[in-house]
């Protein structure tokens, strides 16, 4: 998974072999202290990342300078990566997804600040409207858990689709 064009993805194999060299060495002091061994480990955003998108409604649409600005109902209280280290997540137009994503936009979020941007490159249909609703991906890892009730807005609903 890579967050922007000319990322190289994560190297599994490479971990794997990593995290193996590391244990033996662990396990062999272990044994040599006689003392038990504890494993942890954090998987982070490559395994959590995937498992969750935010959905939002456009709420309206401009153009400012030259840019186009495509308003969501949800921004940086919902999803605070973009504003707090400059994350990029991908955006998809749901209402319209059959068409062309070929309108360059900035999708910003409904707080009057200027870091409450939810996607600087996104690509939508030209043809995107206040009421369309938007996905934005990958929003697993730090969506729900580091949302906030910022300016008086409301914490995202969760849900849980699955078998």
């Amino acid at each position: 998974m890579v967050e922007r064009a000319g990322q190289v993805p994560l190297d599994i194999a490479a971990v794997n072999a990593s995290i193996e060299r590391e244990l033996q060495g662990a396990i062999f002091a272990a044994l040599r202290r006689r003392a038990p061994l504890q494993v942890r480990m954090e998987p982070g955003r490559y395994c959590v990342a995937p498992a969750g998108v935010l959905v939002a409604r456009v709420t309206r649409c401009r153009e400012k300078h030259g840019l186009q600005f495509v308003g969501l109902s949800a921004g940086m209280n919902a999803l605070i990566r973009p504003a707090l280290y400059g994350a990029n997540h991908a955006i998809a137009n749901l209402s319209k997804l059959s068409e062309y994503h070929s309108m360059p936009c900035v999708a910003a979020g409904p707080i009057c600040e200027s870091a409450d941007i939810v996607c600087e490159s996104a690509f939508l249909p030209e043809t995107t409207a206040p009421g369309d609703l938007v996905v934005v991906v990958n929003a697993g890892a730090y969506g729900r858990v580091m949302a906030s009730s910022y300016n008086a807005r409301q914490v995202p609903t969760s849900v849980f689709l699955g078998r």
